[in-house]
């Protein structure tokens, strides 16, 4: 079979995998939309200091890509709760919004971080009138000094952009985007994100116009990459993301969320988590990087079943070092962490140096498809 045939089957493959996945989270769906669905603390870095941030997740309709036929990103475990797509009236995303904003003092937690599970910026998902209406509510106050939303890059235009800036002026506004990756082919059987590289590059222009600021996810360990392949593409990546004036950059390791086609991988024991050390590599070639950086991947609503890990005797030295890193930008507690496990690591990666096939080939094999 060529190549090109291989790579159809193995989409093919994956969207029905997917759409098994999203079939079984649909069953059993009862919640109230006048909550918000979290909210929580986290540490953060705000002019040089350290900080706390309040991020609140909000009930939404859920991500257009996610409700579309074959899309929905194959790590990405935010759909189980939304409506589904059922529509919400748009004061309810005030009212659950403005009730859970006013049980914080903001004088300690000058960053906000409001997600939607979906794109802020997509008026389907985020009704105008809801929108504009979270956003006069956060500008009213004057402690709070940084505000991050997130948005597919197709929603991100000139006009949108102009109203975040005038509904939260005198506030630094970061748009959150999740490119992933750089390289498309990886992009497209990894994550299934349903854009190429050359929108993310449009939306960057667009932001690098204005008075806000991009923030970028670049994911760690997706699926079918091996831990080299991961490390290489995250440094890669983040690299690119540089040079387009990503003001902010943001490694997302992946985690175990429920009804996810990573998920459906990792219970078939095809697919093993990220290690804390492939975060270790990744940051001793990018923290001389210009750029503000941040470790990702605790921040998900629903919370999910396992995040990045080493082993049990080390996990707690690998959160504790991410987070002061998060809060203070001192990269030498993560430098600095030792354990046995390390061993196991190296180990798994001389295994997978015997996977000499390309990606296509690989997958298609892992699926059994031939």
């Amino acid at each position: 079979m060529d190549m090109f045939s291989m790579k159809i089957a193995v989409l093919d493959k994956l969207k029905e995998i997917l759409k098994k996945v999203k079939r079984e989270a649909s069953k059993e769906h009862t919640i109230d939309f006048t909550q918000v669905g979290h909210s929580s603390i986290k540490e953060g870095s705000l002019d040089g200091k350290p900080i706390q941030r309040v991020i609140f997740y909000l009930r939404g309709y859920g991500c257009k890509w996610a409700l579309s036929r074959d899309g929905g990103c194959l790590m990405c475990g935010h759909y189980i709760g939304t409506s589904m797509g059922r529509r919400i009236p748009a004061q309810y995303f005030i009212t659950q919004f403005r009730a859970e904003f006013l049980k914080y003092d903001f004088e300690q937690y000058p960053m906000v971080c409001v997600y939607n599970a979906g794109s802020f910026l997509n008026e389907e998902e985020m009704p105008v009138i809801a929108r504009r209406g979270i956003c006069r509510i956060i500008a009213e106050n004057r402690l709070i000094q940084t505000v991050i939303i997130e948005s597919r890059p197709e929603f991100i235009t000139k006009e949108v952009i102009e109203e975040i800036e005038e509904d939260l002026a005198g506030k630094r506004v970061e748009i959150s985007v999740g490119l992933e990756l750089e390289n498309n082919l990886f992009r497209e059987i990894c994550i299934n994100k349903g854009f190429g590289f050359e929108e993310y590059v449009s939306c960057a222009k667009v932001i690098a116009e204005s008075k806000l600021h991009l923030l970028t996810y670049v994911v760690v360990k997706p699926l079918f990459l091996t831990i080299t392949e991961s490390i290489e593409q995250a440094i890669k990546t983040a690299r690119r993301v540089f040079e387009l004036g990503s003001a902010v950059i943001s490694f997302e390791p992946i985690s175990l969320q429920r009804s996810t086609v990573v998920e459906y991988f990792f219970n078939k024991g095809i697919y093993s988590l990220p290690w804390g050390w492939d975060m270790i590599e990744i940051m001793k070639e990018v923290h001389n990087l210009p750029t503000e950086i941040r470790i990702g991947g605790f921040e998900f609503f629903p919370i999910p079943e396992v995040f990045i890990q080493n082993c049990a005797l080390c996990n707690r030295e690998l959160y504790e070092a991410i987070a002061q890193y998060n809060a203070t930008k001192d990269l030498q507690p993560i430098l600095s962490l030792q354990c046995n496990c390390k061993q196991t690591w190296k180990a798994e990666i001389a295994k997978e140096l015997s996977l000499n096939e390309n990606l296509i080939t690989r997958v298609y094999k892992m699926l059994e498809l031939g």
